[in-house]
């Protein structure tokens, strides 16, 4: 019964704000035996509305999200700043949720990505896992230290991120699409991590004539599709005005070329079904400017 204490549970802890830490979450979970475990997922927004449509916990738990507030087309450090008190306020109350939750489920393991959060190790025999490339990121900003300090405010939630990751998970997972970096014994850097639809991989087009344009799930960036529209090929929006629309497999497996914003999981998605893409990132946003340095690389 929902609330009593479970064995075999995993609590996967999202940030909600886009889609991308969920349809990455959501990719474990497909690779997970059905009958293995108890799935609990504390996740809020955009993740709420995910796994309600997914079907994939068996018990969903609502969190409280906070965004950069104001930012609609790009980030700076105004955007940055403003939303600082919201995200302390609500921490603290996601923390009162979290304890709630984990004293309730008492689960083996946490899984938690992009939601960085303390109440965990009042729970000595969870096992806390995190899931972010943030630590990959921050390597790359000693290499494009030019891009770093343009995106100074961004790429410090993106240095915290990774000092949380140092000190506290018992184990860290960073997707990559470049060669290993992990460090250690409990900080491994892995391949991509995408829902089985988009393992498929597509010959390499050898024509242009179908424009997949894909959208951020957070809602912030500039309209990539302008002009696109009234040209001689075959374009398909996904994400812009749009609700519900959590699996664009069918449509990027079938286009020549997909625009996106920068997000690791977009990215992710259309390297497994070789699509070249075209990537425009957030302007201000210090993580998107490094994917697609990556990428360019």
């Amino acid at each position: 019964m929902p609330g009593e204490s479970e064995k075999n549970s995993i609590l996967f802890v999202v940030n909600g704000l886009g889609l991308g830490n969920a349809t990455r979450c959501s990719a474990i979970l497909e690779y997970l035996p059905a009958t293995s475990c108890s799935i609990h997922v504390a996740t809020s927004a955009n993740g709420l509305r995910f796994f309600e449509a997914s079907k994939q916990a068996h018990y969903l738990h609502a969190l409280h999200q906070t965004s950069y507030g104001g930012a609609k087309e790009s980030l700076n450090f105004l955007h940055v700043f403003a939303a600082l008190g919201a995200f302390f306020f609500n921490g603290l109350r996601n923390s009162r949720r979290l304890f709630s939750i984990l004293r309730r489920t008492s689960p083996d393991v946490v899984i938690t990505d992009s939601n960085y959060n303390l109440i965990y190790y009042f729970f000595p025999h969870c096992q806390v896992v995190s899931l972010n490339n943030s630590s990959e990121i921050v390597r790359l900003g000693k290499k494009f230290s030019k891009t770093a300090l343009r995106n100074a405010p961004q790429f410090a939630v993106e240095v915290s991120d990774s000092l949380f990751q140092r000190f506290f998970p018992h184990v860290v997972i960073s997707p990559w699409p470049a060669a290993a970096h992990s460090r250690g014994l409990r900080h491994f850097c892995v391949p991509p991590i995408v829902r089985k639809n988009f393992t498929r991989p597509q010959a390499f087009p050898n024509a242009l004539k179908k424009i997949l344009v894909l959208y951020s799930g957070s809602g912030i960036g500039a309209d990539l599709h302008l002009g696109l529209e009234d040209s001689r090929h075959l374009v398909t929006i996904v994400g812009r005005g749009a609700t519900g629309v959590f699996d664009c497999s069918d449509e990027l497996r079938l286009c020549d070329v997909a625009v996106i914003t920068g997000g690791f999981s977009s990215i992710s998605e259309c390297l497994a079904c070789s699509r070249p893409m075209i990537i425009i990132p957030i302007k201000g946003h210090a993580e998107q400017m490094m994917n697609a340095l990556c990428i360019e690389e």
